[in-house]
């Protein structure tokens, strides 16, 4: 066992003791300061995050399908496939008002997603890297989920494309083309939309550079849940293709 000095401390020793004592309990209440300076930055800042979800999600549930079918004195829910999309509207109200849905649902995609991705490229926004993504996915799960409607909405197919052109719009321009190919040839909604929705992965692999680094990763991997999710939201049409009742435009 250590014997403990007993020579006398100088008056030097004792006022080099305290400086020292005083200098790590000053450090240590600067990290405890540190700390909770960081977590009331974080907390506001986590907050804002959540609310702009939950503000895409909203937006995302308005049925402007429903809503326009209704102004022609159509529930479009009892017309057709029974579905509040563009397409159906399209059946059964007349294809400028689908064109109009369509547009409307691609924007309550693009206009959450742009404003986050434009947020987030400002520094001192500090905002997670996840936030745009995760606000694309939210404005889809409204439309495909919209609160308004118990949860009984489209295929999401206008909306996921409307959130990734704000992530990613070369990838998004070469999916859109191979819809355009793909409803030329087939003049199938649906298969366009499927085709299109196994498209926009590969092109965003190939396209990464348009996404910036930080973020690639949450927009690949959200645009791998969008096109599975479209994919479990056709179940009906692949049926009907395999069967070969599948709706087509003349």
């Amino acid at each position: 066992m250590p014997l403990r000095d007993s020579r006398p401390k100088t008056a030097a020793g004792v006022r080099r003791t305290r400086t020292q004592r005083t200098d790590k309990a000053r450090q240590r209440g600067l990290r405890t300061l540190s700390w909770r300076a960081l977590r009331r930055r974080k907390l506001p800042c986590m907050r804002i995050q959540l609310l702009w979800i939950i503000f895409a999600y909203l937006l995302g549930s308005v049925p402007f399908g429903l809503l326009l079918g209704r102004m022609k004195g159509v529930d479009i829910r009892h017309q057709g496939s029974g579905n509040i999309g563009a397409t159906n509207l399209a059946r059964s109200v007349g294809r400028t008002w689908g064109v109009l849905a369509f547009v409307l649902d691609f924007l309550k995609g693009t206009v959450p997603t742009l404003l986050a991705v434009s947020a987030f490229s400002q520094p001192e926004a500090e905002l997670a890297p996840w936030l745009p993504p995760a606000v694309g996915v939210a404005a889809v799960l409204g439309h495909v989920f919209p609160l308004y409607l118990k949860l009984r909405g489209g295929k999401g197919v206008a909306t996921a494309f409307g959130a990734l052109t704000a992530l990613s719009w070369p990838a998004t321009l070469a999916a859109g083309g191979v819809w355009l190919l793909l409803f030329l040839i087939t003049r199938t909604v649906s298969v366009a939309s499927l085709a299109s929705a196994l498209a926009l992965p590969i092109a965003l692999v190939i396209l990464r550079a348009s996404v910036p680094p930080e973020v690639y990763p949450w927009t690949l991997g959200v645009t791998i849940f969008l096109a599975v999710l479209i994919f479990a939201r056709h179940r009906a049409n692949l049926v009907r293709l395999f069967r070969g009742e599948e709706f087509r435009f003349r």
